[in-house]
C-alpha cells in the first residue's frame, strides 16, 4: 500500500508523494551528491553587519581571524578563489597570509574540505555558501583577469 503522506517540495510546487521523496533522497545519498543552501537576505545582512564591525576594528582587525586546519590537502583552490592572492601552497599544505585580506570569505566557502575556518564562534560552522550564479571556475577566472592584464601590459 502506498504511503499517503504528503510533504511540499516548495511553495511553488503542490506536493510530492513521501515514498518519492525518500527514494530521491536515498538516491542522492548513495551518488554522494551535495548541495549548497540559498543564500538568505538574513545570512547577507549578518554577513554585512560582519563586515561592518571588522571595519570599525581598523586594518588588522581580519589578521588573525581564520585558521587553517589539518583537514588541509593542499589542493589550492584557497589560492584561487582569494582576489587578494592571501594564500599559497607550502607542499601539500595551503598558508594564509592575511596582509590584504578583505575578508571575503571565499577561501571559507570554497574550500572542498572546510579546511578554512573562522577562528570566532560562528551559529553553524559547517554551514558553507554560493551564489547560484556563478561558479567557482568564473571566480577563479575573475581573479585571474588581473593578471592577464599585467602580463599583456608588461610586453
Amino acid at each position: 500500500m502506498t504511503e499517503k503522506r504528503y510533504i511540499p517540495q516548495t511553495e511553488s510546487v503542490s506536493c510530492v508523494p513521501y515514498s518519492a521523496m525518500k527514494c530521491r533522497i536515498r538516491s542522492d545519498i548513495d551518488q554522494k551528491k551535495v548541495y549548497f543552501s540559498p543564500v538568505t537576505e538574513n545570512n547577507r545582512n549578518v554577513h554585512r553587519a560582519f563586515l561592518d564591525c571588522i571595519a570599525r576594528m581598523g586594518p588588522l582587525a581580519g589578521h588573525d581571524l581564520y585558521e587553517i586546519t589539518e583537514e588541509c590537502i593542499g589542493c589550492g583552490i584557497c589560492a584561487r578563489v582569494c582576489p587578494k592572492k592571501c594564500f599559497h601552497l607550502d607542499g601539500q599544505r595551503s598558508i594564509r597570509n592575511s596582509d590584504g585580506c578583505i575578508s571575503c570569505m571565499a577561501c571559507i566557502h570554497s574550500c572542498p574540505m572546510m579546511a578554512i575556518r573562522l577562528k570566532i564562534p560562528e551559529k553553524n560552522p559547517n554551514a558553507r555558501y554560493r551564489n547560484e550564479n556563478i561558479s567557482l571556475c568564473e571566480i577563479v577566472e575573475a581573479n585571474n583577469q588581473w593578471e592577464n592584464d599585467a602580463v599583456s601590459k608588461s610586453r
